[in-house]
């Protein structure tokens, strides 16, 4: 494929992005992850504690597509400690019955972290539609390279990182800089940009994947 291997229908709820970020309104960043809570691994923990570490006050919230059970929280809250990060700075988000509901969550969160080495999808195209910046870390393998596919075909390069410190810095970066979180949210910025990209173009995909089969098909002939 020229472009992404993904083709991404865009979401018929109506569900506004605040204009104000998180940030504006509590006075601290919050890091957000939807993604199933089986994916964070040892090191993905520890990214994230050094990311809370340097970025002075901010919280991490988490949620998932069900409830978490309280075995799990008290394991994740245990690795979070033994990594220098405090219970109050971390924050389990309950599970939502309505997608609009669920949706609106995302207007809570200033920066998602992708998790790795499996990396989310329909939770990086929520929050990009939602206006919610995406930091990655890529890999060598397919379902690691998904956030990379995804912020590439959106003309986000920058929000890529190839290694655990870069990662780490991408989002301490960021952080520091209200004005561009700000900017992603403006008008839809970023939304509008997901519209406009590739990845939402059906018509654009099914021609390529046509001629991917068709390519495939002449040469096995």
């Amino acid at each position: 494929m020229p472009f992404s291997f993904l083709c991404y229908q865009p979401i018929d709820e109506d569900v506004s992005i605040d204009v104000l970020t998180p940030y504006a309104k509590n006075h601290y960043i919050t890091f957000g992850s939807f993604n199933n809570l089986n994916k964070l691994s040892a090191t993905t923990i520890r990214l994230w504690s050094e990311i809370l570490q340097k970025t002075k006050g901010a919280r991490l919230l988490m949620k998932s597509y069900r409830n978490a059970p309280d075995l799990l929280k008290e394991h994740l809250i245990a690795q979070f400690q033994s990594n220098g990060i405090s219970y109050d700075r971390l924050i389990f988000s309950d599970s939502d019955d309505k997608r609009s509901d669920h949706l609106n969550r995302y207007n809570q969160v200033d920066i998602c972290l992708d998790t790795f080495p499996y990396n989310g999808t329909t939770t990086t195209f929520e929050a990009l539609w939602m206006g919610v910046p995406v930091v990655t870390l890529s890999g060598i393998s397919h379902h690691s390279r998904v956030g990379e596919s995804i912020l590439t075909n959106m003309a986000l390069p920058e929000m890529v990182a190839r290694t655990a410190e870069q990662y780490v810095d991408k989002a301490v970066t960021l952080a520091s800089d209200k004005a561009l979180l700000q900017g992603f949210r403006q008008n839809g910025a970023l939304r509008r940009r997901l519209l406009s990209s590739s990845l939402t173009d059906a018509g654009r995909f099914s021609l390529a994947f046509e001629a991917v089969l068709r390519e495939a098909w002449v040469n096995y002939c």
